[in-house]
């Protein structure tokens, strides 16, 4: 069984965290929106509050790392080429997800008091190609390049526009998708940690 953890250690100092699935969506969506500009930092710092780190200034640059460790959670091993090229939206997907979870695992996203954030991604990850998220998933990842009938090409370009994310990059597997998010936020947080400080 993976570990449930519930706690964030900076710098020897252990923080019980909100751990529940709708904080790190929060999280998820707060990054695209932020800035290189103070304001963003504050953000960043009002998030940390939001699930009870509450930490001094000085130590946000290792919260900020602890935070990001525990949103992304265990690295996985992929070995397989390719195996890990769906791509989905927290916001744009809302309806999708709470329909996969109350059909695939009873759950209602709506009424269930807490998930933890680290049990709602594997969930999330296992899902059946039966339920229709799954299905928009292949859709928008399916290499219309590799289909030969025109019927179904038209098919597959049909749906890919129907249910297309315009301004989601697509990844060949996890592990590249994890690196460019750490890269870009350390970015946007470095510079607006610089701005704040001036």
């Amino acid at each position: 069984m993976f570990n449930l953890q519930n706690k964030i250690n900076v710098n020897g100092v252990d923080y019980l965290i909100d751990t529940d699935f709708r904080a790190w969506i929060k999280f998820q969506n707060l990054i695209p929106d932020l800035k290189q500009d103070e304001e963003s930092f504050y953000k960043m710092l009002s998030f940390f509050v939001d699930i009870n780190l509450n930490i001094e200034i000085k130590d946000f640059d290792e919260a900020f790392k602890k935070v990001l460790d525990f949103f992304i959670g265990e690295k996985k091993n992929e070995a397989g080429e390719g195996s890990n090229k769906k791509v989905f939206d927290f916001e744009k997907d809302e309806k999708y997800i709470y329909s996969a979870f109350l059909q695939e695992y009873d759950i209602d996203l709506f009424e269930i008091e807490h998930l933890h954030w680290h049990k709602f991604k594997s969930l999330l990850e296992s899902l059946s190609d039966n339920c229709q998220l799954s299905k928009i998933i292949q859709f928008r990842s399916i290499d219309l390049s590799k289909i030969k009938d025109k019927e179904q090409k038209a098919f597959y370009r049909k749906m890919k526009n129907l249910y297309s994310l315009e301004q989601i990059k697509k990844y060949n597997n996890l592990q590249e998708a994890e690196d460019d998010f750490l890269k870009s936020v350390h970015a946007k947080f470095n510079e607006a940690k610089q701005k704040a400080n001036k």
